[in-house]
Parts: structure tokens; sequence; C-alpha cells
């Protein structure tokens, strides 16, 4: 995959040039394939967990404990799945108002190397180090 400039503080890209349909395009269609990813297998996990067990079904407390253990993790993935959702949802908002590769803490290029990685990143690299150590000193 080729580096994409990003779009400065002064809404240029490195290198003098300002930000192109082509390159808004390409992250906003990365998003859209994820966001459609995720929510196609949101929907087979709801139609698989629409057959719901019940204690009948269930011979011996060992088969209840690992359905149960079946269905806790089964809402964790899907909590973070509505968490990345809005995370992408912002993104794509970011780049429908022109804000899209800048960090929301210091105005700063978000770097393109981590946006191809997590195009929904809404900080650069070192506003999120520093985020993370205030999250391990207060958590």
């Amino acid at each position: 995959m080729r580096p994409v400039p990003l779009l400065s503080r002064r809404g240029q890209l490195k290198g003098g040039m300002t930000m192109n349909a082509e390159i808004t395009k390409r992250f906003e269609t990365l998003l859209s394939d994820e966001k459609a990813r995720i929510l196609q297998g949101s929907s087979r996990m709801l139609v698989r967990d629409a057959m719901t067990f019940s204690q009948e079904d269930l011979p011996d407390e060992a088969d209840l404990a690992a359905a149960q253990i079946n269905q806790n993790l089964a809402l964790r993935l899907r909590e973070r799945e509505q968490g990345m959702l809005q995370r992408i949802e912002l993104a794509l908002q970011r780049i429908r108002t022109g804000e899209f590769g800048l960090c929301m803490e210091c105005e700063g290029d978000i770097g393109v190397k981590r946006l191809e990685v997590r195009p929904f990143s809404t900080l650069c690299i070192h506003c999120a180090e520093q985020q993370e150590r205030k999250e391990k000193i207060y958590a």
C-alpha cells in the first residue's frame, strides 16, 4: 500500500499540496468497508444467538456453564464492535468536515502509518502515548 500524505494544520498536505478527493475517498472507502464487515458479522452473530438455550436443553451444569460463558463472550464481542462502529462513524464524520488526519488534542498531523493501521485514530502517536500513561496511572 502506498503511503498517503496527510492534511496539515494549515489545510495542506506535506509537500505543499492540498488534500484531494482521491486521498479522502481512499480512507472513506476503507472505513466504510470495515463498517460493513462489522455489521455483517454482527447480523450473523445475532442469527446464531437467536437460538438461545434453556436449562431444559442442557443436560448438566457443565453444559449450562459453557453456554453461559459463550453468551458472555458474545456480549463482550458485541460491545467491542459497538465501540469500533462509533469510532468508525466519528472518522467518517471527520472526513466530511475536513478534520480527518488531525489530532483532536494538539491539532498536529496523525502519522500516515498510524492511519493506515487505525484509520479511526483521533490522536497522534505522541498524544495517544500521553493518554495511555495517564490511564495507567489512574487505573
